[in-house]
């Protein structure tokens, strides 16, 4: 018995570290930036030249509320969904980051990352509930 809970023990943590490797589990990777807060938000249409700008409170904390949960899966290939809103984000601490939705991918600064279709569709909500209040 003693011999099992040792091995369970050694196992666990490698178990974790493949998975981890694997990109099975994934990463948050606006937390440590969302706590900082958001400065400014620019959301452009990809369809349209407009975009809006967005520096007011309400807005703001809802969408760096949303990014600091936002999990990514590892990178992939760029899908082959058009995109349909870019973000472009100031965040407090001076950081710049570009963020590009398309199907069940997130562009992040010219990087690609598998995300569920389910946090690209609540993000491209968002952003279009932000766009046209």
């Amino acid at each position: 018995m003693r011999r099992i809970k040792w091995a369970l023990a050694a196992v666990g943590p490698l178990l974790c570290l493949a998975l981890c490797a694997c990109g099975l589990l994934g990463t948050r990777p606006f937390a440590q930036s969302a706590a900082q807060g958001l400065e400014k938000a620019v959301i452009q249409r990809m369809s349209t030249q407009g975009l809006a700008e967005f520096t007011d409170e309400k807005s703001l904390s809802e969408l760096s509320a949303f990014l600091e949960n936002l999990t990514v899966y590892g990178q992939t290939d760029p899908d082959d969904s058009d995109p349909t809103l870019i973000f472009v984000l100031y965040w407090c601490d001076g950081t710049v980051q570009t963020l590009l939705t398309a199907g069940e991918t997130l562009e992040i600064d010219g990087a690609c990352y598998r995300a569920g279709a389910g946090d690209c569709r609540a993000l491209n909500a968002l952003g279009w509930s932000l766009l046209f209040p």
